[in-house]
Order: C-alpha cells, then structure tokens, then sequence
C-alpha cells in the first residue's frame, strides 16, 4: 500500500471503517535524525557561500553616497598643483618678494634679491628672509612632484658683482631648502649670465651684478 493510502475495513454490520496506515505515514525518529543531520551542514554552506558572494560584491564597488570628489582624478591632481604654485605668489606678495605665474605652463618663480635676503657680504640667510623661504618650503611639501630650480644671475664685466659669493648664495638657497623637508635631487642650483635672466622685468638691472636669484617651481 502507498504512503497515506487509506484501507477500508470491516468493523460494525452493514457499515465501514476507514484506518490509515500510521506505520508508513509517520518517519521514525532515527531516520529524522539522520536527515537533519545531513541537512544542517548544508544549509550552513550554502548561507556562508552567499554571504562571502555579497562581502566581495561589496568591497568592488564605491559604497552608495561617496562623492565623486573623494576619487583621485588627474584633473583633482592638476587642481591640488594649481593651489600650490598660487599659494606660492600669494605668500611672496604678502612678503614683498616678486613673484610671477608660469607663462603658457603651470610653475611659479620668485625673484629674490640678494643684498636683502642675505647679510652684508656673507652666504647666509637674513632671519627674516629664512622665516619666509621656510613657510614656501611648507607649501611645496604638499606636492612631492615639485622640482625647484635656483638660478643666480650676474656679467663678469658688471661693478660690484662677485661671481664666488653669488655662488655660495645660490648653494646656501639649495641647502635651505633640503634641510627644510625638499629632497635635495629634486633642487637644482647654477649661475647664469644676465643674458639669460628669464626673472621680473623690473629687476633685469640688478641681474646683471649678482643682486638676483630666481626660484622657478616646476613639476617633475
């Protein structure tokens, strides 16, 4: 007879009796056992698989609400270098120094002038002058991909111009700057002739005897 197949029987005269096979409609408690037994472990699988699925899924995506800001861009970097060579002008105009944008590129120079930055006759810093070339120093920490290069500027024929003293200065200007957190491979320091100065116009005179030193900021 099959599961839960009902039997008729005989029971009072001229009636009939229906019974049902309690043996074969009801599991016994062993084999129950056994099949929760096999079953439980691969319940558990199946949710541990599910949710490894869904923490993965989750880790390859942005998570919902983050900004499109927060995700480096070449344009977000092209805008943090930007800052850098403003904040660079903006603190050489606050200090009197001149300072110019790259024309047609996106550097920064400033001009300084060598009897105010310097004591008389000496290569070494006026204090007030080191206080200003360490907060530029500061703003160029920022960005580690900021090349510097010290140029000083003098002719050989012009008065009172002293080509072994520019030197020492343009080298004191490079050392400055890399005991103030700027790799020093990434500082360039030479004379040139006046000819060659590229600096604010208004200081094109005083290139010509050693007065001026230019700090170009460029990206490497």
């Amino acid at each position: 007879m099959a599961k839960d197949e009902w039997q008729v029987c005989s029971g009072a005269p001229g009636g009939l009796n229906l019974t049902m096979d309690i043996a074969r409609t009801h599991t016994s408690p062993g084999t129950a056992a056994r099949l929760f037994r096999r079953t439980v472990p691969v319940v558990a699988a199946s949710l541990l698989a599910i949710g490894l699925v869904l923490l993965l899924s989750g880790f390859s995506q942005v998570p919902a609400g983050t900004a499109r800001s927060d995700i480096p861009t070449s344009e977000n970097r092209i805008d943090v270098w930007q800052e850098l060579v403003e904040g660079v002008v903006r603190r050489a105009n606050e200090f009197q120094v001149q300072a110019e944008l790259g024309d047609g590129e996106s550097s920064a120079k400033i001009a300084i002038e060598t009897p105010l930055a310097f004591e008389n006759n000496k290569d070494r810093l006026k204090p007030d002058y080191a206080g200003f070339l360490l907060g530029i120093a500061a703003v160029v920490q920022m960005n580690p991909a900021t090349r510097l290069i010290v140029t000083g500027f003098g002719n050989t024929p012009a008065t009172k111009y002293n080509p072994v003293l520019l030197g020492r200065r343009v080298r004191a200007v490079q050392v400055f700057f890399a005991e103030n957190g700027i790799p020093i491979e990434r500082i360039e320091a030479k004379v040139k002739e006046a000819d060659d100065y590229d600096g604010p116009n208004t200081l094109l005179g005083k290139a010509s005897s050693g007065q001026v030193i230019t700090i170009h900021f460029m990206r490497t």
